[in-house]
């Protein structure tokens, strides 16, 4: 326990602001890329939905956003 309390004291108290800001930006710049990635992720799992639909001659619903498992 003194070795966690020594290293908050290491810091002052505007540095830990700096550190909280800066965790703040790279926290919420990961959450858009993976909201990026799980987006197109999605796109391509539909698209694929759609082209399996109409190789069998259907026509895909359009308010189905992802496809029945």
């Amino acid at each position: 326990m003194e070795t966690f309390k020594a290293f908050l004291d290491y810091f002052t108290l505007d540095e830990w602001k700096i550190i909280s800001a800066v965790v703040a930006v790279i926290l919420w710049v990961a959450g858009k890329l993976t909201d990026r990635y799980y987006r197109r992720k999605r796109q391509k799992i539909r698209a694929d939905f759609e082209r399996r639909l109409r190789a069998e001659g259907k026509t895909p619903p359009p308010d189905i956003p992802f496809p029945p498992e």
